[in-house]
């Protein structure tokens, strides 16, 4: 069982290519003054359904994709951290009500070396 679908206890689960569509669409903001309408689009949009899509875009998403997720992720109440450094990076996710969990991502920015 992947850890998305250890996760999909939220009321209407989106789908990951869904919340990935929506993250390349509306890509969060850095540092402006449209964080808030942002928050609020994510709000409106996604909701907490996101939140396993996010958790599995931690996991198989690009490294663009997984700061995207991490960022959303946070606007829904999740608490996301990264956890070492590139090629061993992982992420510590804790949903709303939930207990934190470690998220190994199979995609880096820096492959590791062989």
């Amino acid at each position: 069982m992947s850890t998305a679908e250890q996760w999909a206890s939220a009321p209407h689960p989106m789908h990951v290519e869904d919340v990935a569509d929506f993250l390349a669409a509306c890509p969060p903001p850095v540092h402006t003054s449209d964080v808030e309408a942002w928050r609020r689009r994510v709000e409106a949009e996604l909701g907490p359904g996101a939140l396993p899509g996010l958790v599995e875009l931690l996991e198989i998403g690009s490294p663009a994709e997984q700061d995207a997720a991490m960022t959303t992720a946070r606007a829904l109440g999740a608490e996301v951290w990264a956890v070492g450094a590139e090629p061993e990076l992982q992420w510590r996710v804790t949903l709303p009500g939930g207990s934190p969990r470690t998220i190994h991502p199979r995609r880096h920015a820096r492959p590791r070396q062989l």
